[in-house]
């Protein structure tokens, strides 16, 4: 391979934007091609970003010799089959989140990346915003002592979802599933991914109508859930609250992450991009900071770089296939939970 990373995208929609500004700013990727099953909103997306080849039909992209890569931003219920194409092709992959719909999809990937010399990541892109890196090199000191309880927060009140997002059987779940999965992730990684023990989960679709009878919309039929939460306990005696939702009729909207170590501790509100610490100093007195995070650089854009580096540079990913199994084992569990009424056992 040379020393630049020639890029198929595949997808058009919104979130394409966001990967093709990501390689547009590095010097040493080439946007080659594009394809949607919309042949319009590829065109469009090609001409904004300068890129010659459109496709509709992502196999085009998978039998060029001339692309090295792919970023595969389609709904997730298509996931599975491109991704398995795409490393029987041997392209690099990155896969936006979630990565499956189920942790079979998930560890069928997964062996297929094992047995071939390329690299599958996926999008969990929280792990690059100002507050993570802060905190992964604060946990990774030793600063933050044993982390035994974090709470996780991402609800809304009227977020309207439309087409296959409604759909449980094409999303995978509402909230819980495609937007609170970075804080999981994020939390997850920050702990070293301790094994799960236990998980006990709650959901339900009562209020599903609140963001169109707010906004004085005919309410769609959805199938995912208003609002969900639950409790996970782990091995390591560890345990940790999940609250998630797009139909919340909450008193504050939130997204945030809080962490609660024998040392130290840290809330981040993340979309906000600020964070407080406490810490016990050497004579076990509290002392709280507001540390300076650094946000010089898009979370998207870094994650990008990140792709890029560890293909062409063969530099270690952050980002671990078998770490998506467990992301997906912990909120399938608290699904599996919700509709048995049991607390799930691992």
């Amino acid at each position: 391979m040379s020393n630049v990373l020639r890029i198929g995208i595949i997808g058009a929609g919104t979130i394409s934007a966001y990967h093709m500004n990501g390689y547009k700013a590095l010097p040493n990727t080439e946007l080659r091609a594009i394809c949607d099953l919309n042949a319009e909103a590829a065109k469009a997306r090609a001409e904004e970003f300068g890129v010659e080849k459109v496709f509709t039909d992502y196999h085009d992209i998978l039998n060029d010799p001339d692309i090295d890569a792919v970023s595969i931003v389609t709904p997730t219920f298509t996931h599975k089959q491109i991704v398995l194409d795409a490393i029987a092709a041997g392209k690099h992959v990155l896969c936006e989140k979630p990565p499956f719909l189920t942790v079979a999809e998930a560890e069928e990937c997964a062996r297929a990346a094992e047995g071939s010399d390329k690299l599958l990541m996926f999008g969990f892109v929280s792990r690059h915003f100002g507050h993570m890196y802060f905190l992964k090199q604060f946990v990774d000191s030793g600063k933050m002592g044993e982390i035994y309880y974090v709470d996780l927060d991402r609800t809304k009140r009227c977020i309207q979802r439309r087409g296959w997002f409604n759909k449980k059987e094409l999303a995978g779940g509402g909230e819980l599933f495609d937007g609170a999965i970075h804080e999981i992730d994020s939390a997850l990684y920050l702990m070293g991914y301790p094994k799960i023990k236990s998980v006990k989960g709650y959901t339900t679709d009562i209020h599903n109508a609140l963001p169109y009878l707010v906004k004085g919309e005919t309410p769609v039929e959805r199938t995912t859930e208003s609002a969900a939460c639950a409790m996970i306990t782990f091995e390591n005696g560890a345990c940790m609250r999940v609250q998630a939702g797009t139909a919340f009729l909450t008193a504050e909207e939130k997204c945030s992450i809080e962490l609660c170590g024998t040392r130290a501790g840290a809330v981040a509100q993340v979309f906000k991009q600020e964070m407080k610490l406490v810490e016990l100093d050497e004579n076990n007195h509290i002392v709280e900071s507001t540390p300076e995070l650094d946000n010089s650089n898009t979370p998207h854009n870094r994650q990008i770089a990140h792709f890029v580096d560890c293909c062409l540079n063969g530099t270690e990913c952050i980002v671990k296939p078998w770490q998506a199994i467990e992301v997906l084992k912990l909120i399938c569990a608290v699904y599996e939970s919700a509709e048995t009424g049991r607390e799930i056992l691992f």
